[in-house]
Order: C-alpha cells, then sequence, then structure tokens
C-alpha cells in the first residue's frame, strides 16, 4: 500500500465523526487515483454538498473538483486552467503554486433569485451570468444583449430565430450569436449563459 492510500485509510480508521465524510472521500479517491498527491491535497479542501439549484462562485486561483454528481460549470475565458491532481494529465506544480489564492475559510452557496427569463445567479464579475429557465408549452423569448449557450437539462427544449428552428434534447446545447432573438417553448429547463461585459 502507498502512502497515500495509508494515509487516507488511517483517516478513515479514526472515526472523527465532524469530518467522516471527507475521510471516505479520500480512500475513494485513493482507490481510484492510487498514489496520486491530489488525495492528500483534498483532505485540506473544503467539502460541499450542494442540493438541486444550489451553487457556488469560485474566484479564480482557487483549486477545486467535482466528487459526485452533475453541475453547470461556466468559466471567463482563462488561459491558465492547471490541473492539480486526481489526474493522469502533466500537473505543472510550478505553476499552480504561482496562481493558487492560499486563503482558507468557507464557500458560500449561491441561491438563485429570480430575474429577467428565469432564476438567475448573481456572481460579482461581469464576465459571464447564469440563468434557469423553466420553459412551458407557451413560447417565450429569450433576450440578453450577449451571445447565449443554451443546455438543456430536462424535457425538450424548441428554439426558433426568423431564420431556423432547433431542438435541443436532455444534455444538448446550442450556441446563439449575440444580438439574435431567439424564441423558445418546452416543456423543459434550460440553463442559459451569457455575459455582462458591456
Amino acid at each position: 500500500m502507498d502512502a497515500v492510500a495509508e494515509a487516507a485509510a488511517g483517516f478513515v480508521a479514526a472515526h472523527d465523526p465532524e469530518f467522516i465524510n471527507t475521510y471516505r472521500w479520500a480512500a475513494s479517491l485513493a482507490e481510484t487515483y492510487p498514489g496520486d498527491p491530489g488525495v492528500v491535497i483534498s483532505l485540506m479542501c473544503n467539502h460541499l454538498k450542494l442540493e438541486p439549484g444550489e451553487a457556488v462562485f469560485m474566484p479564480a486561483g482557487n483549486l477545486h473538483a467535482y466528487l459526485s454528481g452533475a453541475g453547470v460549470e461556466v468559466m471567463a475565458s482563462s488561459d491558465n486552467v492547471l490541473r492539480g491532481g486526481l489526474t493522469g494529465k502533466h500537473v505543472d506544480l510550478a505553476a499552480l503554486i504561482e496562481v493558487l489564492d492560499f486563503t482558507d475559510g468557507r464557500v458560500p452557496v449561491l441561491h438563485p433569485v429570480l430575474g429577467p427569463g428565469g432564476l438567475r445567479y448573481p456572481v460579482p464579475v461581469e464576465d459571464f451570468d447564469l440563468t434557469r429557465c423553466q420553459l412551458g408549452d407557451q413560447a417565450g423569448t429569450l433576450t440578453t444583449r450577449g451571445p447565449q449557450l443554451l443546455l438543456c437539462t430536462e424535457g425538450t427544449a424548441v428554439l426558433s430565430s426568423a431564420e431556423e428552428s432547433l431542438t435541443l434534447g436532455k444534455g444538448e446545447s446550442a450556441f446563439v450569436p449575440a444580438g439574435t432573438p431567439v424564441s423558445a417553448h418546452g416543456p423543459a429547463v434550460l440553463y442559459r449563459a451569457t455575459t455582462n461585459v458591456p
């Protein structure tokens, strides 16, 4: 057994009730990624369980990973996405340390607020904007000044513009150029990512 697996197994054996789920995840990761130092690093990260509809905003420089489930991730334009572990791909440790933010503290959970077109996730940047749109049988217009990425997560969405019509099933997405009016109907749930950059 390698040192990473031994450390993970030892933590689980300690049965500290406050962190038992964190230790269990570390043991599971040690099985999936044997010998990967990311397993030990995972013990130093905040573990957060999101309920359906909840979100988090991660500022630049934050090491993060999905452990289970499905989510919609929206990123600002970047040329420095770096891996930190739990991968068979190259990890540039020097570059990672240079950009990481080592500030401790809890990550606040975001709850959507009612906004134009659906439930909007408030983020403190202009780079992107995310809205959850619940589509009914009646067509509505999806308007925004920027381009739109539309991802269907439930049902079937029918999108129509002056030029064409497109049907999105669960897991399918579409790009809508800036300034293109689009009507949509379901029943379906769409996540719409756009930008607030003027």
